[in-house]
């Protein structure tokens, strides 16, 4: 019995879903898109207007100067005068070896020199009377030179015992604790000047021919205000690795309130103007990184692939895609297609 069922069975279904099948097919074809109603869209008229080129780059804003400050002399350090922040002003003294070492060589240079002057005076005394060689004068005249040379080095060794700051700045490591003894020539501070600021940034190699020394420059640090700057150095070659050379702009930094090594971004407004098309900011639709505006043409809406040159305001400037007096839709641009039928709001 279950045999003779079952093709019955299987071949009832199969003549219902021809018949489903069917009654949608027919339904699709009667709403075609030929049929549509018309979308009703707010338009606005692509003008020419003029925009000037900017460079948008990203950098680090450095000290101005930096130094790592070294003794000159051997010696106990005896005081420091200065620690990690401390603001310094040029030759202030910010470190003092102990001096007593120093200070006995001076004597001693001293006394040098004053012997070897008694003992020019009397040669020269004797010479005149003609009785001492003027071999013997002129020996004793280099002496005295050699010895006052020797009292010059005693008193600079005496005056290097203190390290000055070379320039106004801020110190920014201290290397060495009172009481160590060090050598000619160790560092004992990393000092460095924030006021102004240097900034440091890559340059795309296509602007090579449009920077310059002397070019305004405005600095937008990742906290405060945005600085006005000035370029002061191009660099000279571009980086074989990611095309493009480096700039140096000096810029304020009121109340050293910006830390030296901080991130910022830039922007450098070139030489003339460039000619682009501007429309409403809300006609622009993005998606996938690609820009894209509909234009009204007769009925129905044509999409436009554009280039964006820039934003101002609630305007949105366009290099490429499309032409003046175009009429581009301003309201719900992201619902509409390719080819679709279209009105204008009010007509």
């Amino acid at each position: 019995m279950r045999f003779f069922f079952m093709p019955v069975f299987v071949t009832l279904i199969a003549v219902l879903t021809a018949f489903s099948c069917g009654a949608p097919h027919g339904e699709k074809n009667s709403a075609s898109p030929r049929n549509e109603q018309p979308a009703t869209v707010t338009l606005a008229t692509a003008v020419a207007g003029e925009l000037e080129e900017a460079i948008e780059v990203t950098g680090s804003l450095m000290p101005w100067r930096e130094a790592t400050v070294s003794i000159e002399v051997d010696g106990r350090i005896a005081a420091l005068s200065a620690d990690l922040g401390s603001l310094v002003t040029a030759g202030s003294v910010i470190a003092r070896i102990a001096p007593e070492e120093y200070q006995f060589k001076v004597r001693q240079a001293e006394a040098e020199l004053k012997a070897a002057e008694g003992d020019l005076a009397r040669a020269t005394n004797l010479a005149e009377k003609e009785m001492a060689p003027q071999q013997q004068v002129d020996d004793l005249a280099r002496r005295v030179e050699v010895a006052r040379v020797a009292l010059d080095i005693a008193k600079k060794k005496l005056a290097d015992t203190e390290l000055r700051a070379p320039f106004d700045g801020t110190i920014a490591k201290r290397l060495v604790n009172e009481g160590e003894y060090v050598r000619s020539g160790s560092a004992l501070f990393l000092l460095v000047q924030t006021t102004p600021l240097k900034f440091v940034a890559p340059i795309p190699e296509r602007y090579a021919a449009g920077v310059k020394n002397g070019m305004r420059i405005t600095i937008t640090p990742t906290t405060g205000e945005p600085l006005i700057g000035t370029v002061r150095r191009v660099g000279p070659s571009v980086d074989q690795q990611n095309r493009s050379f480096m700039i140096e702009a000096e810029t304020p930094n009121p109340g050293r309130a910006i830390k030296a090594g901080s991130f910022a971004t830039a922007r450098i407004v070139l030489p003339g103007k460039q000619t682009v098309l501007v429309v409403p900011e809300t006609a622009l639709v993005s998606f996938a990184g690609t820009d894209k505006v509909f234009v009204l043409e007769g009925d129905h809406l044509e999409e436009r692939i554009v280039t964006v040159a820039g934003r101002r305001g609630t305007t949105v400037a366009i290099e490429k895609g499309i032409s003046p007096g175009d009429r581009v839709v301003t309201s719900a641009a992201e619902t509409l297609y390719h080819g679709m039928k279209a009105v204008p709001r009010g007509e």
